[in-house]
């Protein structure tokens, strides 16, 4: 079964230039990112559905506790998909959806984070399905 993609854009940017004054950039090499993901969906129509994937991206140098907050986005799709139901649907939404748009994302975490004076950063292995997984097996402890 396959979905279509109606509308897609990026909204909510918020980007903390002012934070990155805490991450020294003769350290870029030993700074970790971290990467938060929160998959949301709504349905809008009949066939139609709403999945908002919300980004949120923190970084630390290495040695340091404290994490310093740079970029948070959504990237919504409205979505649709015939024919499908219960599980499958669910699976479609928070798996193949995410997963197919995730170039797209990850091209726009790139343009952002490239004017911060660091490496630009890719988010380009994040796995949906892990994620959808554990998601699930968490609601189910």
């Amino acid at each position: 079964m396959a979905f279509r993609i109606i509308s897609r854009g990026v909204k909510n940017i918020d980007l903390n230039n002012h934070q990155l004054r805490y991450l020294s950039p003769d350290t870029n090499n030993k700074m970790k990112m971290f990467i938060g993901v929160t998959l949301n969906t709504n349905q809008a129509s009949k066939n139609q559905h709403w999945v908002d994937m919300k980004f949120e991206l923190n970084a630390k140098n290495e040695g340091s506790d404290q994490a310093v907050y740079i970029l948070s986005f959504t990237h919504s799709c409205l979505v649709e998909i015939s024919d499908l139901n219960g599980v499958e649907l669910q699976r479609m939404l928070m798996i193949d959806v995410p997963t197919y748009e995730l170039p797209r994302i990850d091209a726009y975490t790139k343009e952002i984070t490239k004017g911060t004076g660091y490496a630009p950063f890719s988010i380009i292995e994040l796995d949906f399905e892990q994620l959808y997984n554990s998601k699930n097996q968490n609601t189910n402890n």
